[in-house]
């Protein structure tokens, strides 16, 4: 049958490692990258402070492209209105509820059958894309794995504005 691929297509990565302090850090991009397999590559490298507050800690704000199925195209103009009046859109993971609504910024349509979501990490909620294009649709996990999902960028907070990782000094 026809090859699923499951999971998340990125254009938004970022590693953060520790290293000698004296590297090299072109001939290191550049050692990395041809280690890397094809379709992944480096685009750009700092050096930030040991004390640096780790990169999965300060990410909380994300940016997803959604490919809609043909079948439900014709759906998501209502049910994004629909999800973004109500209160709450409770999820329930291993018996406990969760409201996903807070963590839920935009959801814009953009063309016939894209969507881009945007969402933000609190201490209340982590919002999982997956959840939200669950219950955007009404669909189970086994449908809304044909929804091609694509992050397309990340944010740190940083003085009061959203930046690029690579930005935050």
């Amino acid at each position: 049958g026809p090859a699923l691929s499951v999971g998340m297509e990125s254009e938004a990565e970022f590693l953060d490692m520790e290293t000698d302090p004296f590297i090299d850090l072109l001939q290191v991009t550049k050692d990395l990258n041809n280690a890397l397999p094809d379709g992944v590559r480096i685009l750009e490298s700092r050096i930030i402070p040991r004390k640096a507050p780790s990169l999965s800690g300060s990410i909380s704000r994300y940016i997803y492209e959604v490919s809609i199925p043909a079948e439900h195209v014709h759906e998501a103009g209502p049910r994004i209105t629909d999800l973004l009046a109500r209160q709450s859109v409770i999820v329930e993971k291993e018996g406990k509820q969760k409201d996903l609504r807070p963590g839920i910024e935009s959801i814009v349509a953009k063309g016939s059958g894209l969507l881009v979501i945007t969402t933000q990490d609190s201490d209340m909620v982590r919002p999982r894309i997956q959840d939200i294009v669950e219950k955007l649709f009404t669909i189970s996990r086994e449908q809304a794995l044909l929804f091609r999902i694509k992050r397309t960028a990340m944010f740190e907070k940083a003085n009061e504005t959203w930046q690029s990782p690579m930005d935050v000094q």
